[in-house]
C-alpha cells in the first residue's frame, strides 16, 4: 500500500535525530534511519543547509526491502508522475539522487537538459526555473564510503552553483 503522499519515512528520522529521540523498533530500522541520516546531514552541514529544511521523495513510495529492490525500477516507473508532481511544487534548487539518478534523468520530462561531460550532474528546467540534479551513491552502497560520497556530491553541487 502506497504511504501518504505527504509521508516520507526520512522526514520522521529527520524530526527524531534532531531531537535526540531514538528511531524504529528494530535493530534493522535504526541502522537504516542512522546510515541516511548521516550522510545527508554530512552533506546539508558542508554546504550550510539546515537538514530538517530540506525536502525527501523516494522514487519508489512502496519502501525498501527484497522484493520492492528487486521490482524497483518498474515502481519507480509506475510512481514518476507522481514523483515529478513533488518535485514540480516543491521547486528546489538541486536533487540529489541517491542511487537513482539514471532512473530519474530516464523519467524526467523536462523543457530543457544540460548534461555535463563528467556524467555526474544535470541542470533540468521545469517551469522556467533551473534545477541541479546530482548523481550520487545509495547511502549503502558497500563499494564506496560515506566521506567519498559526501565530497563528491558536495563538490558538484558548488561547481553546478557557480552556473546559477
Amino acid at each position: 500500500q502506497v504511504q501518504n503522499e505527504d509521508f516520507f519515512w526520512f522526514s520522521e528520522v529527520v524530526k527524531a535525530k534532531s531531537s535526540g529521540l531514538p528511531y524504529g523498533d528494530n535493530s534493522y530500522a535504526k541502522r537504516s534511519a542512522s546510515t541516511y541520516y548521516n550522510l545527508l546531514s554530512k552533506i546539508c552541514e558542508k554546504l550550510g543547509y539546515d537538514i530538517r529544511k530540506c525536502s525527501y521523495v523516494n522514487l519508489n513510495p512502496l519502501g525498501g526491502g527484497k522484493k520492492q529492490s528487486n521490482e524497483y525500477k518498474r515502481n519507480a516507473e509506475n510512481y514518476f508522475s507522481n514523483t515529478k508532481e513533488k518535485i514540480s511544487k516543491l521547486f528546489p534548487k538541486a536533487i540529489i539522487c541517491c542511487g537513482t539518478y539514471e532512473i530519474f534523468m530516464e523519467h524526467i520530462s523536462v523543457e530543457e537538459t544540460v548534461k555535463p561531460d563528467n556524467g555526474k550532474s544535470a541542470v533540468i528546467k521545469i517551469d522556467e526555473k533551473k534545477i541541479m540534479v546530482i548523481k550520487g551513491k545509495h547511502p549503502i552502497d558497500r563499494n564506496v564510503d560515506n566521506a567519498t560520497i559526501i565530497e563528491q556530491v558536495t563538490e558538484e553541487y558548488i561547481r553546478l552553483s557557480s552556473l546559477f
